[in-house]
């Protein structure tokens, strides 16, 4: 099947390609939470973290305000509902990224017990589970079928979500294809019925000039309908990706890198390696993890708040003397069109 990537570094203006002068990057709002972008998230997941429920015991203090649970979780027993209480903004996404892997085959799980399959109806309970008084951005259920299809779905999800935001996730339309972004130009009606429009970043294009281009067009075609809506990037959440995304268009990300990675000024390095750095020697390795990972928040929350300021003020030269990587996260955006705000720097370069 054909890939769907856009591959021009142009914007989608009236049905038609042109060049746009208005800056990608900017400050938006998720409106039903009144809560501003960029917004980062920091993920928890029992995919890659099986004992997800003592690991966001550890971190949950620690938190700068909002994060990424999923519904399964909470249908498996690994995390409780009152998670969706543990800090200002939860996004609550639906599950499937870790029902997918639980499962092998049809009917196994990687602990190789029998589990029922992943469904509509069993995120639906867990959507009536959701305390009424906390902030939750719901993501819908993940389904692979044409736009119209999924736009159908999201509804029925977001009619369960018992008026939490809601973020709606484009997926490819078959199981062997990219996110058809073009085609949501056909659909900009619909999506303003949501708080956001979500897109995972290996599901819109197979490069990273690709993903970028997507999401350069993805925001133009929004802007285009009169839209505001903020751009959610799945599976992004090292500084480097956030920020390139960032000038491209994108608002809202999320990932688990946090835990995986040690985030140095001018790179990331595993985790298990920064043990090599000589103030780590005789660090023990939970202790490492622990401090490693409470240092990703911190440098996450200050890119979160450099980032609002130059979505307000667009001084590139001063988020570049914050975060270095703002730089080549520049230049990229660019080269794939997004129109950058610079202030007399020297261009990303």
């Amino acid at each position: 099947m054909p890939r769907h990537a856009a591959s021009a570094p142009l914007a989608w203006i009236g049905g038609s390609l042109t060049q746009c002068e208005t800056p990608h990057a900017g400050a938006r709002n998720v409106a039903t939470l009144d809560v501003r972008t960029p917004l980062l998230v920091p993920s928890f997941s029992s995919r890659g973290f099986p004992e997800v429920g003592a690991v966001f015991s550890e971190m949950a203090d620690r938190l700068f305000g909002v994060c990424l649970i999923s519904a399964w979780d909470i249908d498996q027993g690994h995390l409780s509902p009152d998670a969706l209480l543990a800090t200002n903004v939860v996004v609550l996404d639906s599950g499937g990224y870790e029902a997918q892997d639980q499962l092998i085959g049809n009917s196994a799980s990687r602990h190789d017990s029998p589990v029922q399959l992943w469904s509509v109806p069993r995120l639906h309970q867990i959507l009536n589970q959701a305390d009424e008084s906390a902030n939750v951005l719901v993501v819908n259920f993940d389904r692979r079928t044409d736009i119209h299809g999924q736009l159908d779905g999201a509804r029925l999800d977001q009619e369960r979500a018992q008026g939490h935001a809601f973020d709606f996730l484009v997926k490819p339309e078959s199981s062997d294809e990219l996110v058809n972004v073009p085609r949501l130009a056909t659909v900009t009606s619909d999506l303003g019925e949501f708080d956001a429009i979500g897109v995972t970043a290996r599901e819109v294009g197979t490069s990273l000039t690709d993903r970028c281009r997507s999401i350069v067009l993805l925001r133009h075609i929004l802007t285009d309908a009169g839209l505001s809506l903020p751009i959610h990037v799945f599976g992004a959440i090292s500084p480097i990706e956030v920020l390139t995304y960032f000038f491209c268009g994108a608002d809202i990300f999320d990932g688990l890198d946090w835990l995986r990675t040690a985030y140095r000024s001018k790179n990331t390095i595993p985790i298990d390696e920064a043990a090599y750095e000589e103030e780590n020697w005789g660090v023990p390795d939970q202790e490492l993890w622990l401090k490693e990972s409470t240092n990703n928040l911190s440098v996450l929350y200050l890119l979160q708040q450099s980032m609002r300021s130059y979505a307000e003020h667009g001084s590139l030269e001063v988020l570049c003397l914050e975060f270095p990587a703002a730089r080549r996260a520049a230049r990229i955006a660019k080269i794939c069109g997004a129109e950058v705000r610079t202030q007399g720097a020297d261009d990303g370069r």
